[in-house]
């Protein structure tokens, strides 16, 4: 499809977004240092993101991880002594991009309407520290997550994992960790347009939208993979691409939301269609007329609340 013909199908909304960012004279990331990338990046959604919603109790922590301390965020929206459902968030930014600020808007408001208290992942970013480091720091914060939920007014039987692209990768790898290594039970997977396979792999029709320059571009994409992939890593490692994991028996059931002109649009529902093959309870929405990156563009993008809606009607049937 020609990018003339991908705009007609943009929501109006994401097309004032696009046309706000190529002329903000900002280069594209893949020429620029990640370092100022970073910068570029956060700066860009404090913009254009939703409105910060107060709660009763927000707090930065240090936690144990694999290569030194790992920074959480942790939300509480009530000063109640009920113990509520816990929420891992896990930012996205291919890897490289993303930190607790720039999806701070999101796990408040995803705190205060599901109720939840929300432990946001400041994991490791590439190119200064390559795969597998965000996975294990990942992973070592969900386990502390479920090990002191009682310290933060946490439910450790009641909880979830969720994330937006590099995020909703990370989350979904952390569902096949937890159910190979017997580690905590995670009752809820949210995956936001996850990165689940490796583009190259198997030729998608969504795969067409990366020359289109709707935001994630061929081009990109490589240059995440290329700063977050180490040349020893194994291709068919499902650390990197869940979708390649050996079993998705018993995994827990998933909420799995893209954007229809998005590359990794197929990539998503190829993996929902995956778990529900396996029997997982599935439920898949696609946004229509939206890119990616859209979860945190709220202050212009409606659908971003809807998305946080959809987050939050998940929660609420999973565990009433």
């Amino acid at each position: 499809m020609s990018r003339g013909g991908m705009l007609d199908k943009l929501h109006p909304q994401t097309r004032t977004m696009l046309e706000r960012i190529r002329t903000g004279g900002a280069l594209p990331f893949n020429r620029i240092p990640p370092a100022q990338a970073r910068e570029i990046y956060r700066t860009r959604v404090a913009q254009v993101n939703l409105p910060k919603v107060g709660l009763a109790d927000v707090w930065d922590r240090m936690i144990p991880g694999p290569a030194g301390p790992i920074a959480v965020r942790i939300y509480r929206p009530t000063e109640s002594k009920e113990a509520l459902p816990i929420i891992v968030f896990y930012h996205g930014g291919g890897f490289v991009l993303g930190d607790l600020d720039t999806h701070d808007p999101e796990c408040r408001l995803l705190a205060k309407l599901a109720p939840s208290v929300v432990v946001a992942v400041d994991y490791r970013l590439a190119p200064e520290h390559k795969f597998p480091a965000a996975i294990d720091d990942s992973y070592a914060a969900l386990c502390w997550a479920q090990a002191h939920a009682r310290d933060f007014g946490g439910d450790p039987d009641r909880l979830v994992v969720c994330g937006d692209s590099a995020g909703g990768c990370i989350a979904a790898v952390m569902t096949h960790m937890a159910k190979q290594t017997g580690g905590p039970k995670i009752e809820l997977q949210l995956l936001i347009y996850p990165g689940t396979d490796r583009l190259e792999t198997i030729p998608r029709p969504s795969h067409e939208l990366y020359d289109a320059d709707l935001f994630l571009t061929r081009d990109l994409v490589k240059w995440y993979a290329e700063q977050y992939i180490p040349s020893s890593a194994k291709v068919d490692d499902f650390r990197l691409c869940p979708i390649d994991a050996s079993d998705f028996s018993g995994l827990p059931p998933a909420l799995i939301v893209t954007a229809e002109c998005d590359p990794l649009r197929d990539d998503g529902k190829a993996y929902a269609d995956k778990l529900e093959a396996a029997g997982v309870a599935v439920k898949y929405r696609c946004y229509a007329g939206q890119v990616h990156g859209f979860f945190v563009w709220g202050g212009i993008v409606d659908d971003c609340r809807n998305v946080v809606d959809d987050l939050v009607a998940a929660i609420k049937a999973r565990f009433g």
